[in-house]
């Protein structure tokens, strides 16, 4: 439903993901979750331009519960992540 391709494990201090996805509002391409100390996490959504090969930060959410991930990805991607 949201077009994540290209998982990458991250080894930061406690883990994480970043995946791309298509069809975003802001043209956010990439996300990257990543696994705080305090059991949190902090969520940023970047534009990945491939032809000037360069990261520009959108958005970032820093303290994010599990059960809030769903909702702050609909947020600032406008994609749903479930049928219901």
């Amino acid at each position: 439903m949201t077009g994540m391709n290209q998982f990458v494990a991250l080894d930061e201090q406690c883990g994480g993901v970043q995946f791309k996805i298509k069809g975003a509002k802001n043209k956010i391409n990439v996300v990257k979750i990543i696994l705080t100390e305090d059991d949190l996490y902090n969520v940023n959504f970047i534009r990945y331009s491939p032809s000037k090969l360069s990261y520009t930060p959108v958005s970032s959410v820093k303290g994010v519960y599990n059960d809030m991930l769903q909702d702050i990805f609909t947020e600032h991607t406008g994609l749903y992540t479930s049928l219901f």
